[in-house]
């Protein structure tokens, strides 16, 4: 598999295939409450979506705010992540190596066929945008950095690979998480430093003497300086991508109305039918939890609380209504989720989906992409919603738990 890979890097390098393009999706769906029929080109100018060129002019890249209104895509993509998906686990680590082997070297390149091909430097493109690409999205992005330390010079392979990258998080900034956008500057000094040292003639202090750099040497001055750019660019895009980060999880925290109505209709429900105090308790707890400043926060505690209201919600029910049936059942999740559903409390739809709400509710993975106390929310937001429903069954139906 890792000459399969060559093979496909070998063709990105000769015919790059990646890129970044305006969402198509946000056309048709907008389209729908526009009755003129427009150009693609100038409905995201009414939507005040800029194309990518004219983003690619800015100095410094601006980061793009609403990453889904950029789409990345590239056909070797697609084949590397194919690939890799056929690579045993444990050998995954040793293919994803094999190919930053091509960063340490500085990245191959190829003269472009295409004025327009983005990225490309002096007239030449690379893998190296592939790579790059590749790697963040796959969740090895600590190990590009370290590879693009071990470059001894500036090359043109390098200088697209930092291209990419401005051009990564200018436009989907979220592929990379809050804590690796604030190491990122720190991952490539290093890169920085190696670049800045053979960019001019001379060192020292700015406005003091100067001494001949030995590390200089004649024509890397272009390359080193392109390095250096995109590196404080970078540095200036984790910044600002980091304050969105920021300003989304506080706005995040503001109470969303409808949902904030329904938890008092089911705290109601949970009075006026007679639950235990036991589940307005827990709900109440996990609430406090993930609103907790988040060095504090703790989420298996509060996964654990939202997930005990939706276990005893159908528990003291399924007891009830067994009760109600002249039976019993067992005063446990499963077979009380069981019981309900062949008693037609629960349709076969509403059951799956209790139960696979609970999974994840046992389920304390957290994708790198969402903040822990963003998924505690939004979590306790479904199991409100779904609660309201169940509620609102069993008060139809005259279920009274004592």
């Amino acid at each position: 598999m890792i000459g399969q890979a060559a093979q496909i890097l070998t063709e990105e390098r000769q015919r790059p295939t990646i890129h970044y393009d305006q969402n198509q999706d946000i056309i048709y769906k907008s389209a729908k409450n526009n009755p003129v029929a427009i150009d693609a080109a100038a409905f995201f100018r009414s939507l005040s979506i800029p194309h990518v060129f004219q983003l690619r002019e800015q100095n410094p890249r601006l980061v793009y705010e609403k990453p889904e209104h950029y789409l990345f895509s590239g056909t070797n993509f697609d084949l590397l992540i194919s690939l890799f998906g056929h690579v045993p686990e444990a050998r995954r680590p040793e293919f994803v190596a094999s190919i930053l082997r091509l960063v340490k070297q500085g990245g191959y390149t190829w003269t472009a066929r295409k004025e327009n091909e983005f990225p490309q430097f002096m007239s030449k493109v690379s893998d190296t945008p592939l790579i790059a690409e590749f790697c963040i999205r796959i969740g090895y992005f600590r190990e590009l950095c370290a590879a693009s330390q071990e470059v001894k010079e500036p090359t043109v392979g390098l200088a697209l690979m930092m291209m990419q990258l401005e051009e990564t998080i200018a436009l989907n900034f979220n592929v990379l998480s809050d804590d690796e956008l604030a190491q990122l500057p720190g991952l490539l000094r290093p890169c920085r430093g190696m670049a800045e040292l053979q960019a001019s003639r001379a060192t020292g202090p700015r406005g003091g003497p100067k001494k001949p750099n030995p590390l200089y040497k004649p024509g890397r001055e272009k390359i080193a300086n392109r390095i250096l750019d995109c590196i404080d660019g970078i540095k200036e895009e984790c910044r600002q991508a980091r304050y969105f980060y920021l300003k989304g999880a506080l706005q995040s925290q503001k109470p969303n109305l409808e949902i904030e109505g329904d938890k008092e209709t089911v705290i109601e429900y949970l009075d006026s039918l007679g639950f235990d105090g036991l589940l307005i308790m827990s709900l109440k707890k996990a609430e406090e939890l993930y609103r907790a400043p988040s060095g504090t926060f703790d989420l298996k505690h509060c996964l654990s609380l939202i997930r005990t209201f939706l276990e005893h919600l159908h528990l003291q029910a399924g007891s009830a209504i067994a009760v109600l049936l002249n039976t019993t059942v067992v005063n446990e999740w499963d077979p009380v989720v069981t019981f309900l559903r062949n008693n037609d409390y629960l349709t076969k739809q509403q059951e799956k989906f209790a139960r696979s709400l609970h999974t994840l509710l046992s389920d304390e993975g957290v994708h790198r992409l969402i903040a822990e106390q963003e998924f505690a929310r939004l979590l306790r937001n479904v199991v409100i919603e779904y609660g309201l429903m169940f509620l609102t069954m069993l008060k139809k139906k005259g279920i009274k738990i004592n």
